[in-house]
């Protein structure tokens, strides 16, 4: 078998001298890379080239794509250094061939095609040190002021247990589409690209098995632009990975409310590590959208040079699932300006107060272990960390509740702040401001 795959990726389809493909940045290679796929795929499998030029001469290739790029299994669409993928920004480009089927904050529905797409795939890989950019900033990034009626209407959809292919968005409507999105893949590897300008989430494995992100760049600052979320997958590798983002760096997601308690699978076996972090909102995260449950996760030997929280645990009680075994150790974080660490069950809650939500917080997540160790942070300008779960049962009462903080060390905050239950924290070598922190 290693022998016929060694062979299978040995086949390049070259864009640009099999297919005609130009890279002048004004002509639509979208026709090229599509018969590209095609044979690829009908080969079963090998290389989709991106040239960055046809000669060393010409240096650099800029190929402007007016679509979305559907993979297929075996496919490894890799881009050269020195090319790029631009694709156009125009909404009516991403649904010229009907609408697809996407996890939307957490919601199927039919909606734009991310710019490259995949479902039900093998084998399929992102690959090499060029670039491919989303050019969200340039019509979508407005949509963000828009999407709300749209938002409320696909949740309600949900509520309201409509099937997925009744909930039919895109033109007229302004839920944006993310970079790269796979859907109930498996074998799912992007490697050392840099992803640019994406209007919303930027990597986003659904229902996938088996997924590497291994040396990959993200670079976006338009709002809602997370780095990966991995969506109910198993078996993750984040690693090596750098982060500049209009929110979380990592989010850790498995459906939201109705919707992810009915596909009902979790995201679990999670490892995000040796990734630099840059960000408007959070470093690491998990949820808020967690309602088919997260377990098995570890974040470590990661750094946060800037972050509104560092790592943040988010759910509320309306959503439902669970999160469970979670590792966070070896993390270094730089300036944050709310906490360093942070997990709450009051995620979204109107006023963030203890009172019932819009939905009526009869869905609490269950949360279980949650470990946090070898934690530096250099400057923190509210509490160090918030533990904000009075509602949690911990052993002796029903539930498995169990937060340990060790040896963790913040400069510049404000006192940990808890509201947990008796016997639920774990504090040891925790120093806020050179002070140490006595056990509760």
């Amino acid at each position: 078998r290693g022998s016929a795959r060694q062979k299978c990726m040995k086949r390049v389809f070259d864009i640009t001298r099999e297919y005609g493909a130009v890279g002048d940045g004004r002509t639509d290679a979208l026709p090229s890379i599509r018969e590209a796929v095609r044979d690829c795929a009908a080969a079963r499998g090998g290389r989709v080239l991106v040239r960055a030029a046809c000669t060393p001469q010409k240096g650099q290739a800029c190929y402007l794509v007016r679509g979305p790029i559907m993979l297929a299994s075996g496919v490894d669409l890799h881009v050269q250094r020195g090319a790029t993928l631009l694709f156009s920004g125009e909404p009516e480009d991403l649904c010229r061939d009907g609408l697809v089927l996407v996890r939307w904050e957490g919601t199927f529905c039919l909606n734009y095609s991310p710019w490259v797409y995949a479902r039900g795939a093998h084998d399929i890989t992102v690959s090499g040190h060029g670039c491919i950019n989303a050019a969200g900033d340039r019509v979508f990034a407005a949509w963000k002021q828009l999407q709300a009626p749209d938002r409320a209407l696909l949740r309600s959809a949900s509520t309201a247990a409509a099937p997925p292919e009744q909930r039919v968005f895109g033109t007229g409507h302004y839920l944006r589409p993310s970079l790269l999105e796979f859907l109930e893949c498996s074998r799912v590897c992007v490697k050392s690209v840099t992803l640019l300008n994406s209007a919303f989430w930027t990597v986003h494995p659904v229902l996938c098995e088996h997924v590497v992100v291994h040396g990959v760049t993200c670079r976006s600052r338009v709002t809602n632009s997370d780095g990966v979320d991995p969506d109910s997958c198993s078996d993750v590798l984040i690693e090596q990975c750098t982060f500049d983002t209009g929110d979380d760096g990592v989010a850790i997601k498995s459906g939201r409310d109705e919707d992810g308690w009915r596909v009902g699978r979790p995201c679990e076996d999670v490892i995000v590590r040796d990734c630099s972090i840059t960000t408007m909102q959070n470093g690491l995260a998990i949820g808020s959208e967690i309602s088919g449950g997260v377990r098995r996760v570890r974040f470590e030997h990661c750094t946060a040079a800037s972050a509104r929280y560092g790592i943040f645990v988010k759910t509320n009680d309306d959503r439902g699932g669970f999160v469970e075994d979670v590792t966070a150790q070896d993390i270094v974080m730089g300036h944050i300006t709310r906490s360093a660490v942070i997990v709450t069950t009051r995620f979204g809650m109107v006023g963030h107060s203890r009172e019932p939500s819009y939905r009526g917080g009869t869905s609490p997540t269950r949360l279980g272990h949650l470990v946090f160790e070898h934690i530096t942070c250099e400057q923190c300008d509210m509490s160090a960390v918030v533990v904000d779960c009075a509602d949690q049962k911990c052993s002796g009462s029903g539930g498995d509740f169990r937060v340990e903080l060790r040896d963790v060390k913040v400069a510049g905050a404000a006192p940990v702040e808890v509201r947990a239950p008796a016997g639920a924290m774990l504090m040891s070598d925790v120093v806020v401001n050179d002070k140490q922190v006595p056990p509760l």
